[in-house]
């Protein structure tokens, strides 16, 4: 269940201020307020107040250290969003202070909702905390990582080619077809005779992305394409022209105008993205284990609902 604060701020910072200081809702629900309230002579002390109750320097930098440093700093170096903060802060206050008077917090269905939130809370924490013992892996765990799934740091091969796409439509007739391929055959025999297959592209191809730059692709792995026109240009060799291959969009003619071999990638290279997926996975594991540990402790039985 997600905690859901209603702020009446005006500019984004209440916003902001919603999502980041919705766990303070639970002290609100449960009836202690942000700021306690003080003696008339320690009024001097606040910077906000509404009733009894006041807000001081000291509570609001309380606050603003719970945020992430880059929004803890757009508070504490623009006036306005520090004001919008505050009077988000007061109109949460005095909202749950009137849901109070009038006793919603005694509701049934509201008292659920506050368990929820306290247990959602408790454990974010408790996870938290868990986590946190989780180390980086050392350089020789990265090493033994990578050496048993080096089939997985591998930069696929590449092609880079030119096509012509005389396009067909899933609801064409089959002489509608057969006439499209007699006439991607007869552009096949124009190529073979030399004309220039950049200036066929332009002249008869249907893809609109590549027809104005000759039909060029750019460079693409076989993830990239459909399995039919990459199974095509993948079997080509450097400037080698195929004939009519079919796909879902109709008939294409491949040019191949450079390759790149796969490539092992270097340890060097992938290291961090290693050391953060070892320090993921022990993390998973680690609540994986942990759960297990407490289904086991408190005997979790879960029955079968029809």
């Amino acid at each position: 269940m997600k905690n859901k604060v209603i702020f009446l701020g005006k500019s984004k910072a209440a916003v902001l201020t919603a999502v980041v200081l919705g766990v303070f809702t639970l002290s609100i629900f449960h009836g202690q307020c942000f700021a306690a309230a003080k003696k008339e002579n320690k009024d001097n002390d606040y910077i906000a107040k509404w009733g009894t109750k006041i807000i001081t320097k000291a509570d609001l930098e309380k606050r603003l250290r719970l945020l992430p440093p880059a929004e803890r700093q757009q508070y504490e170096s623009n006036s306005s969003e520090k004001k919008a903060l505050i009077e988000s802060l007061v109109n949460m206050q005095m909202l749950a202070a009137e849901a109070r008077a009038q006793k919603l917090d005694k509701r049934p269905d509201v008292i659920l909702t506050i368990e929820d939130i306290a247990n959602s809370v408790l454990v974010q924490e408790y996870i938290k905390a868990k986590i946190e013992t989780v180390k980086k892996p050392s350089d020789v765990e990265i090493e033994t990582y990578y050496k048993a799934h080096k089939a997985e740091y591998v930069q696929p091969g590449q092609v880079k080619a030119q096509h012509i796409l005389l396009a067909t439509k899933s609801d064409s007739k089959p002489e509608d077809v057969a006439a499209v391929k007699t006439k991607a055959e007869d552009i096949c025999k124009e190529i073979k005779a030399g004309a220039d297959f950049a200036a066929l592209a332009t002249k008869y191809s249907d893809d609109p992305g590549s027809k104005a730059q000759g039909g060029d692709l750019g460079f693409f792995n076989k993830e990239q394409m459909v399995p039919e026109f990459s199974a095509a240009a993948f079997a080509l060799k450097k400037g080698e022209v195929s004939g009519p291959v079919k796909t879902e969009y109709g008939y294409h003619i491949i040019k191949v105008i450079d390759i790149k071999p796969e490539i092992q990638m270097e340890l060097k290279d992938v290291s961090d993205g290693i050391s953060t997926k070892v320090q993921e996975d022990a993390k998973k594991l680690l609540i994986k284990n942990e759960l297990d540990r407490l289904n086991k402790k408190y005997k979790v039985q879960i029955k079968d609902i029809k």
